[in-house]
């Protein structure tokens, strides 16, 4: 009950501030067209769904709401724009995600155990998983609308990079004296057999671009202060790369390795429409 409460004191404060805007602009006062953006501003996005369903759940009197977080759009994507007039603007996404993981286990020492068969010495195996994702993309936006109501269209350009590689280390060589040495087996597919893996390249690498277009309205609630949602279309190429496995194993003499190719590459053509291309979302002018 509280939680309504508050709500509805929320509420009545947005709809007070925009009936007090209304009837300044109808006296001659403030133009409604400093609600909207102008030329040189600068907007960021963030998406709007978890601020509405963080005052959704009030109503429902869910008491198990998380806080409202201030979350870029399409997850991890910075969206800004750049006003070159009033009723166009330059849009720009970027999205960087880059990890470096690594996992170690303890092995029994084999060359430990050889020389004393009463060693409990240990010795580690290690995996490390490197992953980087790049996403650019450029638009050009057109405006137009009456008085908050806005809608805008446009096209632009779109680019991406993915990398993913599993590289590991083994604490016991393979030798004359243990040829099978003891292995961590990291769940990923590193031991085959009698031989292990040293390095895998994920077959989802890839790169591509593509061409995008985008319809979308938006409505100030404040001044600078918009809420809106759009609709796209894309044409995207994407190139999958040709991806390896190099695995090591004990050929009754020496220690070898072995490159092999897993996949011979792919590409792919997709023309999709986008619904919604950005979801709801809160842009902020300045």
């Amino acid at each position: 009950m509280k939680k309504l409460k508050i709500f509805l004191a929320l509420f009545l404060f947005v709809a007070s501030t925009s009936f007090a805007q209304n009837e300044v602009n109808q006296q001659g006062g403030a133009d409604a067209s400093n609600y909207l953006p102008e030329a040189g501003d600068i907007a960021i996005g963030i998406e709007a769904g978890p601020i509405l369903q963080y005052f959704g759940n009030m109503l429902n009197a869910n008491n198990f709401n998380a806080s409202p977080a201030l979350q870029f759009l399409n997850g991890n994507t910075i969206f800004a724009k750049y006003f070159l007039e009033d009723d166009v603007a330059i849009r720009a996404r970027f999205r960087a995600i880059v990890n470096n993981d690594v996992f170690r286990i303890y092995v029994p020492d084999e060359l430990a155990r050889f020389n004393d068969p009463l060693s409990r010495d240990l010795t580690v195996d290690r995996r490390t998983f490197t992953s980087q994702n790049y996403l650019i993309g450029v638009d050009y936006e057109m405006r137009r609308g009456y008085n908050r109501l806005q809608g805008y269209y446009g096209g632009g350009v779109i680019f991406s990079i993915s990398n993913v590689k599993n590289t590991y280390e083994y604490g016991n060589a393979m030798s004359e004296i243990v040829p099978n040495p003891a292995t961590a087996n990291f769940g990923t597919g590193n031991i085959i057999g009698t031989s292990r893996v040293l390095e895998t390249k994920n077959a989802n690498n890839n790169y591509g671009g593509g061409l995008n277009g985008f319809i979308g309205v938006e409505y100030f609630i404040f001044p600078k202060i918009s809420i809106g949602g759009e609709f796209g279309l894309s044409l995207i190429y994407t190139h999958y790369s040709r991806t390896k496995q190099v695995v090591e194993y004990w050929d009754g003499f020496q220690s070898v390795e072995e490159v092999t190719m897993t996949n011979p590459g792919n590409r792919t053509l997709r023309a999709t429409t986008v619904n919604p291309a950005l979801g709801i979302y809160f842009m902020f002018h300045f």
